[in-house]
Parts: C-alpha cells; sequence; structure tokens
C-alpha cells in the first residue's frame, strides 16, 4: 500500500488536471458543470453528491495518477486512450444531465399517462431512466489498450501501469453500479405509477406512487406543486387535489427515505452489487442500529438538523450518562475531527447516511465482527460506541494532523509576504532571471536537435525512477482526500471570491414621499433602475486621498477591517421587533435595552464566530422564550469562507421560519435556487449558466407550473397587464410576469429583476409598498452573506444589520451591525 506519506493535502496529486489527456479533461470540466452552482436545488441532491464524489475520485486520484505517469514515456501515445477515456465521461455526463434537466419528471409522467394500456408500456417504461451506455465492455477495451505497458520483459514496459490501470477500472465500475442502482430505482417508481392507473377511480394508489417518487428525487412541496401541476397530456392531468394529497403524505415519506438511505446505501457499505440490490433490510442487524440511531438523534431535541459540535458534545454527554468518561484527547477531538469532516452543520439525512457509515468495519476488544454502519448502537451498547469513537478518531487522526500542520505552515508562508511589497518592479534582477532561465544546462541548439531527431534522446530518459511500491486507493488516502476537497462537509456557499457587496442597505419607506426625497438626495432619474446608499455615491465622488492603511477608521466613522482584524470582533446583532412572548427571554429584554447588541463589546465571553442560535440551551445566543416560529436550533451565524471579513447566516432547521427582507427599491443578489415570498404568492429563481460565454438565463417558477423564461434585459412582476412607473419609482423591465389573482396582494410593480452583464449576476429590486412585501425565504444548510442595512426575519423576529455612520432614515430599525473594538 502507498504509505501516508506520499500524499500530502498540498501536494500536486489532486487539482492540477490532465494535461496528458486534455481530450478527457475537457470531458470531465463539461462534467463538473452539472454540480456547480446548482447545490442549493432541493431534488436530486442524493445522486449528485454520490455521483460528484466518485467523479472527483477518479479525476483527482487513479486518472490523476495514469496521466502524470504515462506522460515521463516518450513512446506513450495518448490519442487512444484519451478518446476512450473521454467517451465514458460523456456517456455519464449524458445520463446524468438528461435525468436532472428540470422537467425530466414532468416529461416521464406524462410519458407514462400515454403509455398507459398499450400492451408493451411497461417494457417502455423500462427505458425512460436506462443508462444503455455498455461501460463493462469499454472497461474491457481500456486493459487491452494497457496489456502492452504491462509486459515485464518488453521495452515498452511501465513500472506500476498495472496496479493503476485496476484502480482506473475499480472506480469506473463503482460508478457504474451507482448509475444501475439508480437506474432500476427510478424504474421501479414508474412501474407503480403506470401500474396504478391514469383514470379517476386510481387516485388514492396513484397519488401514493407520485409521492414515492417524489420523495425519492428529494423534491421540496414547491418543487412537487410546480412539477405536477406542468403535467398535461391529451387524456390526463394532475388534479389539485391530488397535489395537496401528496404534499400530506411527502413529510412521512421522507422522513422513511433518510432512515431506508439512498438507494446506493448498501453500496457505500460495501456490498457486492448484486446484493446491494436487494436493499437495506437484507443486511443482518443493520435496520436495527439504524432504528437506534434515528431515536437518539430525535431524543437529542434535533429535528431536521444540528449543529456539529453540538452533536459531538451530545455524543461525549451520552456516554457520560452511560457511566462512560472519555479522556481528555477524546472529548477533545470528537467535536474537532466531526467540524473539520462536516463542517458546523450536520443534517439528519447526513447523520444517517454518511456518519453512520464511518462507525464499524473492525473488530472490537472482544474479538467481535462489527460490520460497517453498525458500530453506534446507542440505546443497546454504550461500550460499542465508545469503542468506535476511539477507533473512528484513530483513523482520521493522522489525516487530522497533516492537514493542521499543512494549514499553518500556508499561514506562515502567506504571513511572511503581507509587508513584503515591490514598487515598480524596482527588485527585479534580469540577470537573476536569465540564470533561472539556464538551470538546464541545455542549450537552444540542443533543443531544437532533439526535437528534430538529429541527437538521440538519452537512455536515462526512458529509465523513469520508480519507488517499487504498488498503487493502491486505500481508506487512507481516501481520507486525505476527502480533507483535501472538503466533499463531507454540507453547507452551501453562495459567496464567492468575487462577489461584491451590494449594501450598505438604507430602511425605505415606499409609501412617505418625504423619505423617498431624502434617501434619492436629488438624484433621482426617471431611468435610474434603482437606489443606491447616498452615502456610498458621496465617498465614490470624493477626491481620492492617500491615507494611512493602520489607520481602521474612515472620516464618516465607517470602520474598514484590516487583514489582522478578525471580522468576530466587529459583527453584532440588535433588536429590531419582537412579540410580547419574548419578553421573559433574556436575550431580547437585554436587547431591548438601548444601543445593546449581542456583540463581543457588550456580551462579556462570547466566543468568536460561529455562533448558535435558537431555544435550546446549548445554543450561543439562546432565545429562551416559547414564541411560535423560534426553532430550537434556528441558525448559525458564521465567517464566510471566501471572504473572511464578511458573515454569513446558516439556518439550520428546515422548517425554521427564516427570511431576509428584501431592501426597498435597491438591487440584491439573486442566485440559483433562490425561493421569493411575496405574501401568498411565491417563486423560485432558476438560473441556467452559460460556461462558454459567461453567462446565465433566468427564470421564475411557480407553485402553478408557471415557467416565465426572463430575456436579457430583465423583467418585473406585478399583478395586471400595464406597469406605470410611479413618481420617485426606479425604472424597471418592459417584460413581465403578471399575477392577475387577487388574494395574492401583489403590488402592479412587486419585484424588477435585473442582469449585470459584466458580473454576470442577476440582482431584484423590491417595489411592493408592504414592509415585508417580498422576503427570501432561506434554505438550511445554505450560508447566506449579511450586508450592512440587511434586515432579517427569524420566525416573529426581525432583525437587520447598519454601518457606524448610517444614515438618519435607518438609523433606528436595523438588527445586525458593525462596530469598531473598544
Amino acid at each position: 500500500h502507498t504509505p501516508p506519506a506520499t500524499m500530502t493535502l498540498t501536494s500536486g496529486t489532486s487539482g492540477r488536471g490532465l494535461d496528458f489527456f486534455s481530450g478527457c479533461e475537457s470531458a470531465y470540466q463539461q462534467a463538473f458543470q452539472l454540480f456547480v452552482g446548482h447545490e442549493a436545488r432541493s431534488s436530486w441532491s442524493s445522486l449528485r453528491r454520490v455521483l460528484h464524489r466518485h467523479l472527483g475520485l477518479l479525476h483527482e486520484l487513479p486518472l490523476q495518477t495514469l496521466n502524470d505517469r504515462l506522460k515521463k514515456f516518450p513512446f506513450v501515445d495518448p490519442q487512444p486512450f484519451d478518446d476512450l477515456l473521454a467517451e465514458i465521461v460523456d456517456a455519464l455526463a449524458a445520463w446524468l444531465r438528461r435525468v436532472l434537466e428540470p422537467s425530466w419528471v414532468t416529461s416521464c409522467i406524462e410519458q407514462l399517462a400515454r403509455l398507459a394500456g398499450s400492451p408493451n408500456a411497461e417494457d417502455e417504461a423500462e427505458l425512460l431512466s436506462r443508462f444503455e451506455y455498455q461501460l463493462p465492455l469499454k472497461l474491457r477495451e481500456l486493459q487491452t489498450m494497457m496489456r502492452p505497458f504491462m509486459e515485464v520483459q518488453t521495452s515498452h514496459h511501465v513500472d506500476g501501469a498495472d496496479a493503476i490501470a485496476s484502480e482506473l477500472v475499480r472506480s469506473l465500475l463503482q460508478i457504474h453500479h451507482i448509475v444501475e442502482i439508480w437506474d432500476r430505482a427510478l424504474t421501479a417508481h414508474f412501474l407503480a405509477v403506470l401500474r396504478s392507473g391514469f383514470g379517476a377511480r386510481d387516485a388514492q394508489g396513484r397519488v401514493t406512487a407520485l409521492a414515492a417518487l417524489c420523495a425519492t428525487v428529494e423534491m421540496t412541496p414547491f418543487e412537487v406543486a410546480h412539477h405536477l401541476s406542468r403535467v398535461s397530456t391529451e387524456t390526463f392531468t394532475v388534479p389539485p387535489r391530488e397535489i395537496e394529497a401528496v404534499h400530506a403524505q411527502l413529510s412521512d415519506l421522507e422522513q422513511q427515505r433518510i432512515f431506508r438511505g439512498p438507494p446506493t446505501l448498501t453500496l457505500e457499505l460495501g456490498l457486492r452489487p448484486v446484493d446491494a440490490m436487494q436493499g437495506p433490510e437484507s443486511v443482518p442487524g443493520l435496520m436495527e442500529a439504524r432504528t437506534e440511531a434515528m431515536q437518539w438523534w430525535y431524543n437529542q431535541g434535533f429535528d431536521s438538523a444540528a449543529p456539529t459540535r453540538i452533536l459531538g458534545a451530545s455524543l461525549l454527554k451520552h456516554l457520560v450518562d452511560c457511566q462512560l468518561h472519555p479522556d481528555p484527547w477524546v472529548a477533545e477531538m470528537v467535536p474537532r475531527t466531526l467540524e473539520r469532516i462536516y463542517g458546523l452543520y450536520m443534517s439528519c439525512d447526513a447523520f444517517m447516511n454518511r456518519l453512520l457509515l464511518q462507525f464499524g468495519g473492525y473488530t472490537s476488544g472482544n474479538k467481535v465482527e462489527v460490520p460497517r454502519g453498525q458500530g453506534l448502537p446507542l440505546l443497546s451498547d454504550p461500550g460499542r460506541v465508545a469503542e468506535s469513537l476511539l477507533v473512528f478518531l484513530r483513523n482520521w487522526d493522522a489525516a487530522m494532523e497533516a492537514a493542521e500542520q499543512e494549514e499553518m505552515q500556508r499561514n506562515k508562508i502567506a504571513n511572511s509576504f503581507k509587508k513584503q511589497t515591490v514598487k515598480r518592479a524596482s527588485k527585479f534582477n534580469m540577470t537573476t532571471y536569465l540564470e533561472n532561465m539556464k538551470e538546464s544546462g541545455h542549450g537552444v541548439n540542443e533543443v531544437v536537435d532533439l526535437l528534430e531527431g538529429a541527437q538521440p534522446i538519452p537512455d536515462h530518459i526512458f529509465c523513469v525512477s520508480s519507488d517499487g511500491r504498488r498503487y493502491c486507493i486505500d481508506e487512507d488516502m481516501e481520507r486525505r482526500w476527502e480533507f483535501l476537497t472538503e466533499r463531507g462537509q454540507e453547507i452551501v456557499e453562495r459567496l464567492q471570491k468575487h462577489d461584491r457587496d451590494l449594501g450598505p442597505y438604507v430602511r425605505l419607506d415606499t409609501q412617505d414621499e418625504g423619505e423617498l426625497t431624502r434617501a434619492w438626495d436629488g438624484l433621482y432619474r426617471e431611468d435610474a433602475c434603482c437606489l443606491t446608499n447616498p452615502d456610498t455615491l458621496r465617498a465614490a465622488k470624493a477626491n481620492y486621498m492617500i491615507t494611512d492603511d493602520s489607520d481602521p477608521e474612515d472620516d464618516d466613522g465607517e470602520v474598514r477591517l484590516l487583514e489582522q482584524d478578525d471580522v468576530s470582533d466587529y459583527f453584532g446583532l440588535s433588536l429590531v421587533d419582537a412579540p410580547p412572548e419574548l419578553d421573559q427571554s433574556a436575550l431580547v429584554s437585554f436587547l431591548r435595552r438601548q444601543e445593546m447588541m449581542t456583540s463581543r463589546r457588550c456580551l462579556q465571553g462570547l466566543p468568536l464566530l460561529p455562533w448558535c442560535l435558537g431555544s435550546d440551551f446549548r445554543n450561543t445566543l439562546v432565545l429562551d422564550g416559547n414564541a411560535q416560529g423560534v426553532r430550537r436550533f434556528q441558525c448559525v451565524l458564521k465567517k464566510s469562507k471566501r471572504q473572511d471579513k464578511r458573515v454569513s447566516l446558516v439556518p439550520v432547521d428546515s422548517r425554521a421560519m427564516s427570511f431576509i427582507v428584501l431592501p426597498k427599491y435597491q438591487r440584491f443578489q439573486v442566485r440559483d435556487g433562490d425561493r421569493l415570498v411575496c405574501h401568498n404568492w411565491s417563486c423560485e429563481v432558476q438560473l441556467e449558466p452559460d460556461f462558454e460565454t459567461s453567462t446565465a438565463k433566468l427564470a421564475l417558477l411557480t407553485q402553478d407550473g408557471t415557467r416565465f423564461e426572463s430575456p436579457p434585459e430583465g423583467c418585473h412582476v406585478g399583478a395586471g397587464a400595464a406597469s406605470l412607473q410611479q413618481p420617485m419609482q426606479p425604472a424597471f423591465p418592459r417584460a413581465k410576469l403578471v399575477v392577475d389573482d387577487p388574494s395574492h396582494d401583489i403590488a402592479q410593480v412587486h419585484l424588477a429583476f435585473f442582469y449585470d452583464a459584466p458580473m454576470n449576476r442577476w440582482t431584484v429590486v423590491d417595489h411592493s409598498p408592504h414592509p415585508q412585501g417580498a422576503l427570501l425565504a432561506l434554505k438550511a444548510g445554505v450560508a447566506y452573506p449579511l450586508s450592512r442595512g440587511l434586515q432579517l426575519l427569524f420566525g416573529p423576529m426581525i432583525a437587520a444589520r447598519r454601518p457606524a455612520g448610517a444614515a438618519p432614515l435607518c438609523r433606528e430599525s436595523l438588527l445586525c451591525t458593525s462596530r469598531r473594538k473598544t
């Protein structure tokens, strides 16, 4: 086996790309585009996760190793390998692209309705999700192509080629089995829908079959309503009452899906593909262990998700309650290791179908074989739980230590360059540059002779060095790869490095003409698409002056965070509004005082970010009232991963009522999967990126099945066929999504969408007259970046964030605040 030292996290083993197999690399990049930008979509999340992981593992370990190995030998022609590998990846991507198409489930149901009653209906239904590419035969062809380089007694022998080819074939077969299992699971659901019938008397069986299909696809209630409402054929449509019946069954079926796991659960446990087709019930003891794990999860007060550190602390407390006291090393490492692998947030799905699989697969101290996935009998055998935790920590300890050491080394290198600045290339030395160019010892004429064949290639070039160890992707290498790619972390980061903060935002009453006049500050134009903060405009027009970078405060009192500053010391929460039933909460009573915030300045002992917010006493910030809508674990506030000077909010509980109140007349960036709630009406934003042109198209999906595609210049949402611009109202695009139902309380111009081509960014502007007329519903596990002045809604509580030098019109009613240290 390859020793752990051969794959460090900062080595070039991963992420460099296939430079010898350029066609395969291009096919892989197109396949990975199916996963990029769509992480916030709920549907197909299990399929996307497992295929993204295995395709990434294949690309960055065996394929990268084969690429790096073969390119060292001049007699290897990459074209045959490149063509075959690119063909395999293209076939997998084509199947995945077809299944992930948003309208695919709708079109399949329509096709099933047309097939009903025909003699070959079931045979045709089995072809809907069929993966027809003969991958095993192509793998035989790949092995045949590799065979000449495996012969030891020939001059074309490539040392280690047999081991690399073996790992490559094994990884491709694993992906083939995953696709095959999902194909059979989807086919079973299609046959159940077909056999239930499409007549009026078959409604009950049809609802059950459709609900099971939607639960396997992991649709949300909004997605169920949209897709089933779009089903329309000459003979069949899904009535609204059946859609409501599907909604009623969806919650229970979702719990069953989490309990039973995805279709590939038994394959991930290491069973043979033939046995994996039979489901988890075929594994002795597995369902009993999963029953105990889920029961313990709910006994701890967790619902759909929990903060990872609180989960780790609860595991340790459970052992203490069972009279098993972990040593200090275990008590310290359990929360740290879980957080490092899975991030700050863990859903019940991840606990049951990812973390639980990590426990087991060893022989206990009393010589009992503990199968994988059965190492946490939390209610019946605490001793085995303690032993499984110890084995788990020992397995990940080496990777944890390597990750922390290399992170410290990277920070040390980065810090050493902070003060070293070069102005106008004054330190550039041409002599040193030329000497470095000549370090190889070969002149230009020698290189030309080698390329033209006038000079023979030296023998030592063909003698590629080898350490003699057989290449093998063992569990330790996979763990290090998990650390390197962070594929185990569940939080979806929406903020990218290049994304700009569109704040600070100002609070605005669009019905108050005087307030609108003060907000525009004499800068109103009829063609202006949005209101810009007056302070930002004045700062942009001010003369540029060179100032001392060490001064953290601007002339207007606003704080600029420097490289060494921690955003935890500058971030806080202040209360805007809360219902009377929350007055008994100590935190709410504290925040009702003037200028009081949940910041490190006001609350002594408040740790650095992340902070957990909720009604449970284990949270960092405890809302101990009994207000409806406040969950035990509401959200997590953390540093943004790609911009560490900004704070992101991550909703924890999928049933929690958490919203961002869209700012009036001001731009707010929307991303794929965002759901906008306007009173009784809602829509979901769907962005389809074009990676070749670096553009994105916007479509709005509604619950009644409408799909409105916006033109490139943008669109707006409102009531009535015509829209008139009011005084002091920003301009809006002509294209309109009409919402005529008066019960939705939609204004003539409610929302306006704009496309910023240079930034490839879609933004929304709220034109609604109501203070909370447009809300962005926050999805669990998605990190939403916060801006100054942005209002938040936690159940019955309203929150916002204000700058230190805020304008008077937004001074009274904001919650999340930036403050300088005292």
